[in-house]
């Protein structure tokens, strides 16, 4: 199975932060209708599993009401922030001297805004049965989600080393060449018929 490249991550965090901020801009909450009256015809399902259905087709399809700026109040600072965060850190993976830190930068902010989305996702103003969830959210969730894979899988990619320039080789200032070397004296010859003189 072929793994994806380190900029593939970085890349992957930049759009989990741009998807968390533009989930600010959807609705995140709606009214809930009224429950409808119960038949206890044979062969239906039971209200609890329709009404849960009925409320996750309506809070994909449904749109319209106030965007999560409005809704999340303090929250969607906290999470622009995040967002924010998350984006520097993946960029600032691309330095070797902080590679390390920045990845984990980048995935306690991924850490922080699922926690703060599911928060928000599960503790709805209202109460859950006056108030039900809508698009902004789940786009909030799927973005911190691959925000956090991303970032975990920078934090264990190997570290990246500073590339190191290459010297140019170094140049003697004599270089001899072949015309101006002088080759080794021949071997002397010696000759043994003529006798030594002292």
């Amino acid at each position: 199975m072929r793994s994806h490249g380190f900029r593939t991550h970085v890349f992957y965090a930049l759009a989990s932060a741009a998807g968390l901020i533009a989930s600010l801009g959807r609705t995140w909450y709606a009214p809930a209708p009224a429950a409808p009256a119960s038949d206890s015809a044979v062969g239906e399902m039971p209200d609890t599993i329709s009404q849960f259905f009925a409320g996750l087709s309506r809070s994909i399809t449904q749109q319209g009401g106030a965007p999560g700026w409005q809704q999340l109040h303090s929250a969607a600072s906290f999470l622009l922030a995040l967002g924010v965060i998350l984006a520097v850190c993946a960029l600032a993976s691309f330095v070797p001297r902080l590679q390390r830190g920045a990845a984990s930068g980048a995935q306690l902010a991924a850490l922080l805004a699922l926690a703060t989305v599911v928060l928000e996702l599960v503790d709805q103003p209202g109460g859950r049965v006056a108030t039900e969830a809508r698009l902004g959210g789940w786009i909030a969730l799927a973005s911190v989600l691959l925000g956090l894979g991303a970032s975990m899988q920078l934090y264990s990619a190997p570290r990246r080393r500073r590339v190191a320039a290459t010297a140019a080789p170094a140049v003697r200032r004599f270089q001899p060449s072949a015309q101006t070397a002088v080759a080794a004296p021949p071997r002397p010859v010696w000759d043994e018929s003529v006798p030594p003189v002292y």
